[in-house]
């Protein structure tokens, strides 16, 4: 399960810089004065405007998916400002979208340290961390986050990966809190219902499936669920 849509990256505030933007002129001698490169401001701080340009590409690329000309362009802007965060975390989407999932934890794992109270960028990484297989450090990001902080693919996903790990009960949890995040959602139903099967409790499984047959009646998980109910007495 990939990171959630709503996780977009900030927008980077551009300003011109009117001090930079002067226009050419000659010296009293009649020379020519040399005329000083535009600059832009990006998150207050000044920079020429080949980096603005790069940051503006950036964004397009990210845009249309074209992960690695994004990659390119937010390692330059990245260089010129690497202290403006909004930079690396679109770049750290634009590594985790060209699947270069070690490079987008590292980066993640950097804004996290810095702003610990950030639940949004705690959650994507903690996404990324399960995807990777890293399942313990993971889980204690997830614990430290408050409940209203953590999404649906975060609780799916840390359920599926202890469920592959053959810990249904302890993904159970993760599912229930999935179920109260989204009560008409099918999926926090459908998964908590398998890690009920996965564990032979027939009785506490039976529920969960027949509300995702409910709510969700077309979809392949309805489908699997009526397989599983036919076994269930």
């Amino acid at each position: 399960m990939s990171m959630s849509e709503q996780q977009r990256v900030p927008t980077m505030k551009i300003e011109l810089d009117p001090a930079a933007a002067t226009s050419a002129a000659t010296d009293t001698s009649g020379g020519a004065v040399e005329v000083p490169k535009e600059e832009v401001k990006i998150g207050g701080q000044t920079v020429s405007k080949d980096i603005a340009d790069a940051v503006e590409a950036g964004n397009t690329a990210l845009g249309a998916q074209n992960f690695k000309a994004a990659i390119t362009n937010y390692e330059k802007a990245s260089a010129a400002l690497p202290t403006f965060l909004p930079i690396k975390f679109a770049l750290a989407r634009a590594y985790y979208g060209d699947n270069q999932l070690k490079k987008a934890i590292e980066i993640m794992d950097e804004l996290v340290k810095v702003d610990p109270t950030n639940a949004q960028n705690a959650s994507l990484l903690a996404n990324m961390l399960l995807q990777d297989g890293q399942m313990d450090r993971a889980k204690e990001l997830i614990e430290k986050l408050p409940d209203g902080a953590l999404d649906m693919n975060t609780l799916l996903n840390a359920g599926i990966a202890l469920m592959n790990k053959k810990q249904p009960a302890a993904a159970v949890t993760y599912f229930s809190k999935a179920v109260t995040l989204d009560p008409k959602s099918h999926l926090g139903y459908y998964y908590r219902g398998l890690a009920y099967v996965q564990q032979n409790k027939g009785k506490e499984a039976k529920p969960d499936l027949l509300k995702v047959v409910e709510l969700a009646p077309d979809s392949d998980e309805a489908k699997e669920a009526k397989e599983y109910l036919k076994s269930i007495k």
